[in-house]
């Protein structure tokens, strides 16, 4: 039970996704629903002795039925490890958000974009650059309304990591 402004929300007990999402000896998580509810994003990671030995970003789309089976993003997938994944915008087109260890970033993990080409499909990544990324892990980007907000353990704050805004100014 939660309340807000007054008011009672009852909340059903969960219930696991199918199998067409959920894929034993995989870690699912990290989920994202686009705004419009039909396309849910998450990543798929397989460990290996308590390490991410592979991690990749997959979506379904939401039929009559409920969830479809999970696809592999296409544009965004490497030899490196990619995960957390949220839609957002940028040049008034869709863009999906998510961090990344890829060679040549500022450091750790940083926070890419990738411009939407099709259901699944997107451009290859680019960098939002050290406005946002840092030499120590960027984490879990979050678009609304124009904000992003994610976490870092590379700004000065309390330690750890913090949550921080940013907001796109219209340039590259």
């Amino acid at each position: 039970t939660s309340t807000k402004s007054g008011q009672t929300a009852e909340y059903s007990a969960p219930v696991a996704l199918g199998t067409q999402i959920n894929r034993e000896d995989w870690h699912q998580g990290n989920v994202s629903i686009t705004a419009d509810g039909q396309t849910m994003y998450f990543t798929r990671v397989e460990m290996e002795n308590n390490y991410v030995k592979q991690s990749k970003i997959f979506y379904a789309t939401k039929g009559s039925d409920g969830w479809g089976a999970a696809n592999e993003v296409t544009g965004v997938n490497g030899d490196y490890i990619a995960k957390h994944p949220c839609e957002g915008e940028l040049f008034g087109e869709k863009v999906l958000f998510f961090v990344a260890n890829i060679p040549g970033g500022q450091g750790g993990y940083d926070i890419y974009y990738a411009s939407k080409k099709s259901d699944g499909a997107f451009n290859l990544p680019v960098n939002l650059g050290s406005v946002v990324n840092t030499k120590g892990d960027e984490a879990s980007p979050f678009y609304q309304d124009g904000k992003l907000y994610f976490s870092s353990n590379g700004f000065p704050s309390l330690g750890g990591l913090d949550v921080f805004e940013s907001q796109w100014n219209g340039s590259v």
